[in-house]
């Protein structure tokens, strides 16, 4: 997850604590604080007119300021997504969202259904397990297709079909759980820009993704406004690296983008291998490694020489990249305190051994 040339210290476990990704996050940051402005709110991003560009008000300086273009790396994780379920409205018991999960010892001797499998459903199961009373309740959309069986304690039950107002849930295959305290859901997040004009409607009415863009970055119709971060189910520390190196050699003028009707032809493309919904910015293996391989052979075409460096992820990185899940596995069961791969018995040679 390092950023290229900044490595985590050696001496934190494998799989860091957030306070350690926190301090990594902020010496990375320490030279570019005098950039900053805190504690400031973007109220509006609109085109200048009649001169290109973008006029920006914010809460720090009321007096509108020119820029010549926009970066909008606001990231996707601000703004829960609650599935509308049958009976939510008038469900008795506590319903939270993985956005406001603190402490599991919130939810002592209460009676959990979780909603969801992606990595923050699989870390909060683990935090609930010794404190909810028993078995955590767990919805997986399709638990017929895990290969491997659920942790000790935790009940696996299909999608729900309706929540009833005496605290009862029904699931879709017949199965019922009565007495349900609190429904956590760990179901992702809607995107929103709020500060951009009504004829910039580039998120869909549902919130699912951002339309209009080239290669998740470059907005079609003027590439001075772009987007890091956008999508998911990825790496994102080196994959903003990239973006970003992309991104500054295009405002440079040292790299070139395709004409628009190409970029529009690419988006339809993602929309018909996709859909037009939240899976349009989901990555995962292998794809977001081959994305920052793509990216990188655009920078490599940039005019002069020095001061793009976008991730370059080789065969250790992708070796590395398919075996999180097994890693996380091993350094789970091994009391999360190994410094290294190596101590879990992974090792990397020209083909890899797993010892």
């Amino acid at each position: 997850m390092s950023f290229p040339e900044h490595p985590f210290p050696s001496t934190i476990p494998l799989f860091p604590h957030h306070t350690q990704v926190l301090s990594y996050l902020r010496a990375y940051a320490s030279d570019l604080h005098s950039s900053i402005n805190f504690n400031t709110q973007v109220l509006s991003i609109v085109p200048s007119s009649p001169s290109p560009g973008w006029t920006l008000t914010t809460s720090r300086t009321p007096t509108p300021t020119h820029y010549d273009a926009v970066m909008v790396a606001t990231g996707h994780y601000n703004t829960p997504y609650i599935p509308p379920l049958s009976g939510l409205s008038t469900f008795p018991g506590t319903i939270v969202h993985s956005r406001n999960f603190r402490l599991p010892q919130e939810f002592n001797g209460k009676k959990v259904l979780l909603i969801g499998n992606s990595a923050s459903a699989v870390d909060i199961a683990v935090q609930l397990l010794p404190c909810v009373q028993g078995p955590l309740l767990q919805v997986i959309r399709s638990p017929a297709a895990s290969t491997t069986p659920p942790p000790e304690g935790i009940k696996v039950l299909p999608e729900i079909s309706a929540l009833h107002p005496d605290g009862t849930v029904s699931f879709v295959d017949g199965a019922v759980e009565a007495d349900v305290d609190v429904i956590l859901f760990a179901t992702g997040y809607l995107f929103t820009l709020p500060f951009l004009p009504e004829e910039l409607r580039l998120v869909t009415p549902r919130g699912e993704r951002v339309t209009e863009t080239f290669q998740h970055v470059f907005c079609q119709r003027d590439p001075t406004l772009c987007f890091l971060g956008l999508p998911t189910k990825v790496i994102p520390f080196p994959l903003a690296q990239s973006q970003a190196a992309w991104v500054a050699g295009v405002y440079a003028g040292r790299v070139k983008l395709p004409a628009r009707e190409e970029m529009e032809m690419w988006e339809k493309g993602e929309v018909e291998k996709k859909g037009s919904g939240r899976p349009f910015h989901y990555f995962g293996f292998p794809w977001d490694v081959e994305y920052l391989n793509g990216i990188e052979a655009m920078i490599d075409k940039a005019e002069g020489e020095g001061g793009l460096e976008p991730a370059r992820w080789r065969e250790w990185e992708r070796w590395v990249r398919e075996k999180v899940p097994k890693i996380k596995k091993a350094f789970g069961e091994a009391g999360k305190k190994a410094l290294t791969m190596e101590e879990l018995g992974f090792v990397f040679e020209d083909r890899y051994i797993e010892k």
